[in-house]
């Protein structure tokens, strides 16, 4: 199985993935694949398997715990992944993050191993990946992997980027965001929302009214156009249909001003299980977890 296949797997079979050297990997797929053979001669019988990585320790078991060993050893899919549900139980090393995700998957958490080479195919932070770290994939872009304690701050960032984009290539004149309920001004101050700042005044807006000054999240003015379109390559606005009305008044109606939501309310399995059971395992999250909370943000404007 190569890159692409990987990347083809359902998003609930690649979403938690850990990083190896690729002769650890190598050694781990020998391993699976020797293990496959062993689990065919068991019967009843006595299996005994031997981790393939330095170190490693065998393990043994006898009449009908031999069948289920063996059967839990072929839980994992055999290729360019590796399940530690099917191996990390079983494969002890001197290197600790084997020991970690080995841990993290007997506390239940699904993690795939995959080979540090597999990260030239991949779109991740800069100076990742790292050893003994937790990545989780992005719901939208299957080549996207992310610390796990930046997920939901870069998948909600992802998702305000691209109606951003949307009303300013309809044209938008202004744009006036507020919170509503959850994330609020601390977490919109962490946000690279990325957009140009030629002909463009944004801040946070302050004022007598405190109360509406903490409300009051983004505010932007452009030129405007009298071209709209959509962009390229959008991810969201097909699962959006307020955000597809906004678009079809621009475009077909001349709409003049537009009122909408930007709703996040899925934590994507991205919660504080996960932090628990992997930080009890001993892996890094790659920062401080920023936990999911159910979020709207209303967003008004002229055209």
């Amino acid at each position: 199985m190569g890159p692409e296949s990987f990347l083809y797997l359902r998003y609930v079979d690649r979403q938690l993935i850990g990083f190896v050297d690729d002769d650890i990997f190598e050694k781990l797929q020998q391993n699976t694949k020797q293990t496959k053979t062993t689990a065919s001669l068991v019967g009843t019988g006595t299996a005994t398997v031997v981790a393939a990585a330095a170190g490693g320790t065998a393990l043994s078991a006898s009449g009908g715990a031999a069948a289920v060993l063996a059967a839990t050893l072929l839980t994992g899919p055999v290729g360019l992944v590796a399940s530690l549900a099917g191996i990390g139980a079983v494969v002890y090393s001197s290197k600790k993050a084997l020991e970690s995700f080995g841990d993290a998957s007997n506390k239940g958490l699904d993690i795939k191993l995959v080979p540090i080479s597999i990260s030239d195919h991949l779109d991740l932070p800069v100076g990742h990946p790292r050893k003994n770290t937790l990545y989780a994939g992005h719901p939208s872009f299957p080549k996207s992997y992310i610390p796990v304690a930046d997920f939901h701050r870069t998948v909600f960032e992802n998702k305000f980027s691209e109606i951003i984009s949307i009303l300013m290539h309809l044209g938008a004149k202004s744009i006036h965001v507020e919170h509503e309920s959850g994330w609020g001004q601390e977490f919109s101050s962490k946000l690279s929302v990325g957009i140009p700042s030629e002909g463009l005044v944004v801040g946070l807006e302050g004022g007598a009214d405190k109360n509406n000054s903490r409300k009051i999240l983004y505010k932007a003015n452009f030129s405007g156009t009298d071209k709209p379109a959509l962009p390229d390559n959008l991810i969201w606005f097909p699962h959006e249909p307020t955000w597809q009305q906004v678009s079809d008044g621009r475009i077909k109606f001349g709409m003049q001003s537009f009122s909408l939501k930007l709703q996040y309310n899925e934590d994507f399995g991205i919660n504080l299980g996960i932090k628990a059971k992997a930080e009890d395992a001993g892996l890094d999250l790659g920062g401080n977890f920023e936990k999911h909370i159910a979020t709207t943000w209303s967003i008004q404007g002229e055209f």
